[in-house]
């Protein structure tokens, strides 16, 4: 047989098992139940929203105005129907301290009485998945109407929050939330998927055929024994692309649904977030699965072929489920370090490359990850093909 029939036969059995069927729709609903499942939790109670009113009101002729605490009353009067509690705070020290607060500054009416707009700053929670919704489509609406309604104007008035940051957040930086962003939601994808994909890639290799005692007839049924570990690895990589789709396909489908259902646009911390998804990092996130299963394709098959069945199944078992392990409990307290245990670990390589790919970052040790991993792969690939020409064949 030729390498694109056998090819073609790989994909025939393994379209057949029910299991492979079973490792493309678990991350989908692995990643769908991480986006929905927080936003039915948290959708059920009301939000608490703290409010510091500082306003000092002033007079013009006969009118004084005191835009702040009308604001304050309207928003407690409105606030059962948007599910949110409002609480007063009395001192700035207490504003500091809390997450999904707002503060009217002093000048809150005089401003908005000289500018038509109203002037506030926030500090909101990066883990409640519905304050963006309850700013927007309650607090800023509220002080819009209440302008309207107080000031008595004729042009139309404007609404402007600013974020309030502590020294501390001001320097940790944007830049450094971005790449975690990215980074914590991308370690726990990789872990989640290499468990998945530990049993799926003992379909692949040649576990069916040293069951079934189907070995032999394979072996002279071929005419380079070469061929049949490329199919192996062929179908292996194509498959093992698939199962990252589906994450990524259950990801959209989690999106859509928090949005156009419960009207809230969330990004789970644990799941990759939607807006980082431009083409590049989605071709970048599948070269990562690409290496992850190259590499673990290379382990089950040596395995297999040198130690038999069992026991190379068990080795390479014991192998993928320890790298992954160390993989992500390494990563998980900070995705960008760098230890003794990562650098040894095959499965860091590609990860570590793509992450310096996406933020453009130590040209150097991307190169020399690139080079480490090519050259352990193509050794993995070399040694299984030599080891599959010491397979015994009957009648040989």
């Amino acid at each position: 047989m030729q390498l694109h029939t056998l090819i073609y036969y790989e994909f025939k059995i393994l379209l057949k098992q029910k299991a492979f069927l079973a490792a493309l729709a678990f991350p989908m609903m692995f990643s769908l139940i991480f986006s929905v499942g927080p936003v039915m939790v948290l959708t059920q109670d009301p939000l608490t929203l703290y409010v510091l009113n500082q306003d000092v009101p002033f007079t013009v002729g006969n009118n004084t105005y005191d835009l702040g605490n009308q604001v304050l009353s309207n928003l407690e009067k409105g606030a059962s129907n948007a599910s949110v509690i409002i609480e007063t705070l009395q001192s700035f020290d207490e504003f500091i301290t809390k997450e999904n607060a707002i503060l009217l500054p002093q000048n809150f009416s005089l401003v908005a009485y000289t500018t038509l707009t109203a002037f506030y700053f926030m500090r909101v929670s990066s883990s409640d998945i519905r304050v963006e919704t309850i700013m927007d489509g309650y607090v800023n609406p509220t002080i819009f109407q209440t302008m309207v309604d107080v000031l008595n104007i004729s042009r139309i008035p404007q609404v402007a929050a600013q974020p309030f940051l502590t020294l501390e957040e001001i320097n940790n930086g944007q830049n450094e939330q971005d790449r975690r962003a990215l980074a914590f939601p991308l370690t726990y994808m990789v872990f989640l998927i290499l468990m998945i994909g530990s049993s799926f890639m003992r379909i692949v290799s040649f576990t069916k055929e040293k069951q079934n005692n189907m070995m032999e007839v394979v072996l002279a049924s071929v005419r380079n024994r070469t061929d049949l570990i490329m199919s192996k690895i062929a179908v292996g990589l194509t498959i093992g692309l698939l199962i990252p789709i589906s994450y990524i396909v259950g990801v959209f489908l989690g999106y859509l649904i928090n949005r156009y259902y419960y009207g809230i646009e969330f990004d789970n911390p644990i799941v990759l977030p939607t807006d980082i998804f431009t083409i590049p990092i989605l071709l970048a996130i599948l070269f990562l699965f690409f290496g992850l299963n190259l590499t673990t394709m290379g382990m089950t098959l040596l395995s297999q072929l040198i130690f038999g069945r069992e026991v190379g199944d068990r080795i390479s078992n014991f192998l993928h489920i320890a790298m992954a392990f160390v993989f992500y409990f390494t990563l998980i307290a900070d995705p960008f370090t760098e230890t003794i245990l990562q650098i040894l670990n095959p499965y860091f390589w590609p990860y570590r490359i793509v992450l310096n790919i996406i933020f453009h970052q130590d040209l150097i040790k991307t190169v020399g990850y690139a080079l480490v991993f090519g050259l352990v792969n193509f050794a993995l690939i070399k040694s299984s093909s030599a080891a599959i020409q010491q397979e015994k064949v009957l009648f040989e």
